[in-house]
């Protein structure tokens, strides 16, 4: 048996004709999470999902959450796009809106795009970690990874949720969360980074083990089944991952020790098996060393995974030659070490098992030559040339306002016709470079940096240095405040938006209830303030270009009454000091007039304390009203006589 609920962000059941009044605090707990998507399998399968949607073609689309349950897992996602789409789309009449950003989540999950990311062995470190609790939060490059990461480890958890915040207080009792928007494939995040490097460690020898395991197999398969001798085997590995050079077998040491490291207990190891032993000592060691130390985690390395794509290419001289022994590093966009190796005597290189359609950079150092790097996309064969010194297109990318450098900005370059010829990375100085070939054509510089809109400048030569201003990027907060009560936009409603410094913008809604702030990227105190109505304030990150934020206010309430004497209301009391206090505050103060009488107005609809004093010959008294949302209400003070 399967059901569908759907909520808005406070966690109110909804229904366009409304008539529901079924409330769940766990949706508004994981949208302020920045919940995406959430699976629950315990007893029955439980799905969470946020969507947004429009009632109409022209209307702007709103935020909800879909809860969907079912006892069966077969065909559990596809069942619920169509109760999904039915209940939305077909009942209500209104459109999924699969555009926005916020929708890449949903988008991944119903139609199954996903990559995986990491290595086996640290999906294996993750099983690891949530066999043994408490949540894990793993941060992953984007939702098609959060969605195959999941996917990949189902089987070991109960709950798994995708969220867009690191903030996952409120999810304490899932097994993982996984946090969009890493720069790294896999990155354990807060507490969880300790727990990943201790159960990385404890499980590094039996990777080690099974690394070199699975080696030593490939080796007597390529013996046994392609008649390939040990030497045959040797000089294709070598080709195939130059940095892998054989060692003397001698006395002398070598790359990879003394001869003495291949002698068993009883004596050398018999002349026919050193290459095919060689092999096995150099690849494993790549695995250790490459696997461990370089690439910063285990089974990161280009020998971790089989399959994949290969980038591979030649290294040549001014004068067509080859150059052995050059450096190659292959840098991911972010610049980090994906892995390196050297040129073999035929200067060819190349890096296998990358992921399939992945873009990275080239970086050659060789001696005497001077190489510009070089933007590639896995499955690539390239051919490595040096260039002059002197011929390069420099520059600063800098702040338009402050004039201060910026660091870490990424600067494309492109011919006069457009096509994109390399990208670079700004150090702290916020210079970049480079070297190019056409010392006499122009080109194009476009530069982009966190927080700032991109900018550049057009028909850049060798001639001069170049500094593109880039301004801090802006956030429209927009959204529209209505009554809570009938839904009716509010006009004149003041929104002021204060950021971590203290400093604020304000603006008012229109006669539609709409209003919108330009503000800069940041985290901020949004508060709504309208006549007649209770103050609302919601925390808003503004990270978007257009960040959406509604609120409903509730009116406030009235109250007037008369202050008589217990047991006889035609006795009215004049000169009793009526005070409301809400949390210990005091809110508003009345004093009777000459018939008794009292009246208090804009109230919040929450509960209130009232104290009753001062008035002679009779009792001081204490009690507690509730007022309702718009409420006019009508009540008498009772006094005891002293």
């Amino acid at each position: 048996m399967s059901a569908l609920r759907i909520y808005d962000t406070k966690g109110n059941e909804y229904a366009p004709s409304g008539g529901t009044e079924r409330t769940n605090e766990r949706i508004k707990e994981l949208f302020y999470a920045g919940v995406r998507f959430s699976v629950e399998s315990v007893g029955e399968t439980r799905i969470i999902a946020f969507f947004r949607a429009r009632e109409t073609r022209d209307a702007r689309s709103e935020q909800f959450y879909a809860e969907y349950t079912a006892g069966s897992v077969s065909n559990l996602l596809s069942e619920f796009e169509s109760a999904l789409r039915q209940r939305v789309e077909s009942r209500w009449g209104y459109t999924i809106d699969e555009r926005s950003k916020e929708m890449e989540v949903f988008r991944a999950v119903i139609r199954n795009e996903k990559t995986v990311p990491g290595s086996k062995q640290e999906r294996r470190i993750l099983r690891e970690i949530i066999k043994s609790g408490p949540i894990a939060n793993i941060g992953v490059r984007d939702a098609n990874a959060a969605v195959g990461l999941m996917q990949e480890v189902l089987d070991t958890g109960s709950r798994f949720a995708i969220t867009d915040s690191e903030n996952t207080d409120a999810l304490s009792d899932y097994d993982v969360a996984f946090v969009t928007g890493s720069r790294k494939e896999i990155e354990p995040l807060g507490e969880t980074a300790d727990r990943w490097e201790q159960t990385e460690e404890s499980l590094r020898e039996r990777f080690i083990k099974e690394e070199i395991d699975e080696i030593e197999r490939a080796v007597q398969s390529l013996s046994r089944d392609y008649g390939l001798s040990s030497g045959e085997i040797r000089n294709r590995v070598t080709r195939r991952v130059p940095a892998l050079k054989q060692p003397t077998v001698s006395g002398s040491s070598s790359s990879l020790g003394s001869s003495s490291s291949l002698k068993k207990k009883d004596g050398l190891l018999p002349s026919g098996k050193v290459g095919m032993y060689v092999a096995i000592v150099a690849l494993a060691l790549a695995v250790i060393i490459g696997g461990v130390y370089a690439a910063g985690m285990l089974g990161m390395g280009p020998l971790a995974d089989g399959g994949g794509d290969t980038i591979e290419g030649t290294v040549f001289d001014d004068e067509g030659e080859a150059i052995s022994d050059a450096e190659i590093q292959l840098l991911h966009q972010n610049n980090s070490i994906r892995n390196s190796t050297e040129t073999d005597n035929d200067g060819e290189f190349a890096f296998v098992d990358l992921e399939s359609g992945g873009e990275y950079r080239l970086s050659v150092t060789a001696d005497d030559h001077n190489f510009a790097e070089k933007s590639v996309t896995a499955g690539e064969t390239v051919e490595l040339t040096p260039i002059g010194d002197d011929e390069s297109v420099t520059g600063t990318v800098v702040d338009a306002v402050e004039g201060e450098a910026i660091s870490e900005a990424t600067v494309d370059l492109s011919d006069e016709e457009g096509e994109h010829l390399d990208n670079a990375t700004t150090d702290e100085e916020g210079a970049f470079s480079f070297p190019i070939e056409d010392q006499d054509a122009t080109y194009t510089l476009e530069a982009s940096a966190d927080g700032y809109d991109p900018g550049g400048v057009e028909e850049v030569t060798t001639d001069e240095s170049e500094t593109i201003e880039l301004e801090e990027s802006t956030t429209a907060l927009e959204g529209t405040v209505r009554d809570s009560d009938d839904g009716e936009p509010i006009d004149g409603a003041t929104i002021t938006a204060e950021d971590d410094a203290g400093d604020t913008q304000t603006t008012e809604t229109d006669a539609n209830g709409n209003y919108e702030l330009e503000l800069e990227r940041g985290q901020y105190e949004v508060t709504t303030d309208a006549d007649g109505f209770m103050t609302d304030e919601e925390s808003v990150v503004a990270d978007e270009d257009v960040v959406e934020q509604d609120f409903e206010l509730d009116a406030q309430a009235s109250w007037r009454g008369t202050v008589v004497e217990e047991g006889d209301e035609s006795q009215t009391l004049n000169g009793a000091e009526i005070t409301l206090l809400v949390n210990g505050e005091t809110v508003a103060e009345e004093t009777s007039d000459g018939d008794g009488e009292f009246e208090f107005t804009n109230l919040d609809p929450v509960e209130h304390t009232v104290e009753v004093r001062e008035r002679a010959g009779h009792e001081d008294k204490d009690t507690t009203i509730e007022f309702e949302p718009g409420q006019e209400r009508e009540d008498n003070i009772e006094l005891t006589p002293d």
